[in-house]
């Protein structure tokens, strides 16, 4: 079986069909270069508006990387026609393969995107004998793609919470996906303020905004220091270790009523203890009571402990990403690792 017989089995263009196959002697790496030609009969295609129009001249002849093959890096090689459109004016023709004045074929770059999935970007570059940039570019544009088509309907769960991805206080704000059915990183922020959450609404828009029926969020910093305190204050307190203890039976409850019943009687009994850790729980509750008692509305089906998972992914992401200077390097990893993004329906899966 030749060369051209596989591929055009696995990667067939219309109006274009492979020609010489060679091995390139002399070169640092093994490589081959395929020539491609366009049918005599067919007439190349604007790539601006996207009809076809009459030919003007030919490009020099560019090369276009491939999946490697059996060890040998692959090049296309292919003179562009230029058309003369006569609403675009003289353009380089639309070429199936590759997109834009890229370089990188279209199967190459979700190629190398699908195994940036699996290993750190630096592996995957080392593995195929290309470059960082190489890589970094194929996610980029499989991200792009993914983000342009995923669908957003139906969402009526989200988790919210903060992670540090550079030294010093620098924090990225991620919302998520947490219904039972569908579970995913909906958006990224850069810092953690108020002001970053309305950007994610106002991407999210007003309609879907709407639909939401449960919101879990993590406890602020504050608060959380306000328990650490607490704990400490339980070593040596027996009645505030008491109260922790029966505050336990409060995650039994399954009605939203009696769950309720039991937390202000709880709190009421609390704020009387002159334990002022304890207090300051207390009223820390009693300002987050519906919220809390939204998580029996919902079943229990949602937790931070969801996001949490999610966090830790993302962390993991990002530890393996050292060197990502950049907030659109770490924005663009967390999308293709925790993102489930849609990737194009092609006639051949390479991986």
């Amino acid at each position: 079986m030749q060369i051209k017989t596989i591929l055009n089995r696995v990667q067939k263009f219309k109006s274009f069909v492979y020609g010489a196959t060679r091995l390139v002697e002399g070169a640092t790496v093994p490589t081959l270069e395929i020539e491609i030609q366009a049918r005599s009969n067919s007439r190349p295609v604007c790539s601006g508006c996207g009809h076809k129009c009459p030919g003007y001249d030919r490009s020099p002849e560019r090369q276009f990387e491939f999946i490697p093959m059996w060890g040998h890096k692959v090049f296309f090689r292919y003179a562009p026609r230029r058309v003369d459109c006569p609403d675009c004016g003289v353009r380089v023709e639309r070429m199936p393969w590759v997109s834009g004045k890229r370089r990188l074929t279209e199967a190459y770059a979700w190629f190398l995107s699908g195994w940036a999935k699996r290993l750190s970007w630096k592996e995957v570059a080392e593995a195929f004998r290309t470059t960082w940039d190489h890589v970094f570019c194929s996610v980029e544009r499989a991200v792009s793609w993914g983000r342009e088509h995923q669908d957003l309907t139906g969402i009526e769960a989200i988790g919210i919470d903060e992670i540090q991805w550079q030294r010093g206080h620098q924090y990225l704000t991620l919302v998520y996906q947490i219904d039972s059915n569908c579970k995913r990183l909906l958006w990224i922020g850069k810092k953690r303020k108020v002001k970053t959450l309305l950007g994610f609404f106002r991407w999210f828009g007003q309609e879907r905004t709407k639909e939401l029926r449960y919101i879990c969020s993590d406890m602020t910093n504050n608060q959380e220091s306000k328990l650490a305190e607490l704990l400490q204050y339980n070593l040596r307190s027996i009645r505030s270790y008491l109260l922790k203890e029966e505050f336990q039976l409060f995650w039994q409850y399954v009605s939203p009523y009696w769950a309720g019943v039991f937390l202000d009687k709880w709190c009421t009994k609390t704020m009387r203890s002159k334990i002022e850790p304890m207090k300051k729980v207390a009223k820390m509750l009693r300002r987050h009571r519906p919220l809390l008692l939204n998580w029996f509305r919902a079943k229990k089906q949602f937790s931070s402990g969801i996001v949490e998972g999610f966090n830790t992914k993302a962390k993991l992401t990002t530890r393996k990403a050292y060197g990502f200077r950049t907030y659109k390097a770490a924005e663009i990893a967390l999308y293709q690792a925790l993102g489930a993004l849609p990737v194009p329906i092609t006639i051949h899966e390479f991986f």
